[in-house]
């Protein structure tokens, strides 16, 4: 009996011991990708650190893999919804003439 006991709290014990996947959700996703886009120094260091973090178990973890891919299929849609720099200029003086043509 003491053996089955032990067996079990040294399986929890290894268990527990192990970096657990942090996963985030897409709305989540979406807000700091923003505040990136923002250059806000804080959401900055926020995902650099998670993206360390899930490219370093990657390598070794399969839910951390699929989880570091989401991230950068979230931050390429926000690339692409990105106006570039021309476009901004022709949607000011849009603005500004209230002509289109």
């Amino acid at each position: 009996m003491k053996k089955i006991i032990i067996s079990l709290f040294m399986l929890l014990f290894l268990i527990g011991c192990g970096e657990k996947v942090n996963f985030t959700t897409q709305e989540y996703k979406k807000e700091l990708l923003e505040k990136v886009e923002q250059k806000d120094e804080k959401s900055i260091k926020e995902y650099n650190e998670i993206m360390n973090k899930l490219e370093k178990q990657a390598k070794n973890n399969k839910e951390a893999m699929e989880e570091f891919e989401k991230w950068k299929d979230e931050k390429k849609v926000m690339d692409m919804f990105k106006m570039s720099s021309e476009d901004e200029e022709m949607v000011k003086k849009v603005r500004e003439t209230g002509k289109f043509w």
